[in-house]
């Protein structure tokens, strides 16, 4: 299945990495939309970025899983919950969530290493979205809701600096869709979900969610954006192509995302402490019983064609999307430590 996709974005670049890694594949591989949780395949360095819940960001060998490097950012229980890679600059954008009460976001240059710290924002900066559009990386912070946007050529705040118009409160998920070339973002107290035009920096429609939806990702296979939520509420799709129109799953509960698979045309998505596969028409195909864990994040990777996905307990875990069945990777030894 080939990704979705409104326009080319711009080429790799061709420096090499500050831990001296060479440059390999271009990034515009057969790859799904990023999901929640930044866990992705990143081709230029032939790496799958992690965000570990606990403050650092990690690239791990596709294929052995081993830790390559780790960059360190926050020690504290939610530290890190997301990051967005930017492929045109070569850059990762890391909101330092730390529990609620961050207000900076990094700026991580990976062809040298030179890290740039954004602060005086308003707290709890959470999710991250890289939006092809314009070049831009979104972020949320929820506890005053605001949707900042980050330049990251200049690795500061944009010359406008947040998208305008008013955001409910606990303004949480953001996504990117490419069916149309806007973000999303989620309230939970507002049970809206507000567009975002990257055009002109404005919310452009708002939309009931009809619940304390927080999360959302746009899942490739359903050409929909998933919306869910940490408030034990059924899953809802979103759909792009027809106004926006919200849908009931009819299933599901407690999930913070989920990620397609451009092999089988199914999405995997948390259910509670577990997960679903469901087909390209949301209905539930399989309804799996191990890993009892919460709070996964979940990415494609294209070298192995499994899916990843973590949970607070700092643990990784592999989904094969043909067996539907996991298998728990423990972490092993990483080269060096960064410390931000």
């Amino acid at each position: 299945m080939p990704r979705s996709g409104i326009l080319t974005l711009p080429p790799r670049p061709n420096d090499t990495p500050f831990w001296g890694r060479e440059l390999t594949f271009p990034w515009d591989h057969n790859l799904p939309t990023d999901s929640h949780g930044g866990i992705r395949y990143i081709p230029a360095l032939d790496l799958m970025m992690v965000v570990n819940s606990v403050g650092s960001v990690d690239f791990h060998d596709p294929v052995t899983m081993r830790i390559v490097k780790r960059l360190v950012f926050a020690a504290s229980t939610n530290g890190v919950l997301d990051a967005a890679y930017v492929p045109s600059c070569h850059k990762i954008v890391v909101p330092i969530h730390d529990n609620g009460s961050g207000t900076m976001i990094a700026v991580v240059d990976l062809k040298t290493g030179k890290t740039t710290i954004i602060t005086g924002l308003n707290s709890a900066v959470y999710s991250a979205a890289y939006c092809p559009v314009n070049d831009k990386v979104y972020v949320t912070a929820y506890n005053t809701p605001t949707v900042y946007i980050i330049d990251p050529w200049t690795e500061a705040l944009h010359t406008t600096s947040t998208v305008s118009g008013t955001f409910g409160a606990v303004t949480f998920g953001l996504c990117f869709c490419p069916l149309n070339g806007k973000l999303y973002a989620a309230s939970r107290s507002a049970n809206n979900i507000y567009r975002i035009d990257p055009t002109t920096q404005a919310i452009d429609n708002t939309i009931a969610s009809g619940g304390a939806y927080d999360g959302l990702f746009y899942a490739d296979a359903m050409r929909k954006v998933l919306v869910c939520g940490t408030q034990g509420l059924a899953f809802k799709t979103l759909d792009p192509l027809n106004s926006d129109t919200i849908a009931a799953l009819g299933y599901g509960s407690t999930c913070s995302g989920g990620c397609s698979s451009p092999t089988t045309g199914r999405t995997l998505l948390q259910n509670g402490n577990t997960v679903d596969f469901i087909d390209q028409a949301g209905a539930q195909v399989t309804h799996m019983t191990e890993p009892s864990v919460a709070g996964l994040y979940f990415g494609w990777n294209p070298v192995t064609e499994k899916f990843w996905m973590t949970d607070p307990f700092l643990q990784l875990w592999v989904v094969d999307p043909i067996e539907m069945s996991s298998t728990r990777f423990r972490y092993g030894t990483y080269l060096r430590q960064r410390i931000i």
